[in-house]
């Protein structure tokens, strides 16, 4: 179960957007590791020139109740907006993303990806 909060903020050439979730498993069949954590994020997006282009800001805290443990992370998306595909509106991005503090369950990651929107 997920319960999210957010507050966007619109300026004159960008959009702040801070953001409280909290997720929790409710049933953990066989071995699966139980679920309780808190992320506070504060994405950026800025208004670029050409409004094809887009990146996104989005450093993060975030909290494990489970496990006590807590780290901090840093995600960077940059996208392209491709035109209409099935019915909405097409894109690829690239997603790295770092992490940081001693609790931190991996050093880096990529995600790279093609989605559509608005359909």
């Amino acid at each position: 179960m997920k319960a999210s909060g957010f507050y966007a903020f619109f300026l004159p050439a960008s959009i702040l957007a801070p953001s409280l979730v909290h997720q929790v498993s409710l049933d953990n069949p066989g071995n699966r590791a139980r679920i309780n954590n808190t992320t506070f994020d504060l994405y950026y997006v800025p208004k670029l020139a050409n409004p094809k282009y887009y990146v996104t800001y989005d450093p993060a805290l975030v909290h494990d109740w489970e496990n006590e443990k807590s780290y901090a992370s840093l995600t960077i998306t940059f996208g392209r907006m491709l035109g209409k595909a099935f019915g909405g509106d097409s894109q690829v991005y690239i997603k790295p993303q770092v992490l940081g503090g001693k609790d931190r369950p991996i050093d880096f990651t990529v995600q790279v990806g093609y989605k559509v929107i608005g359909f």
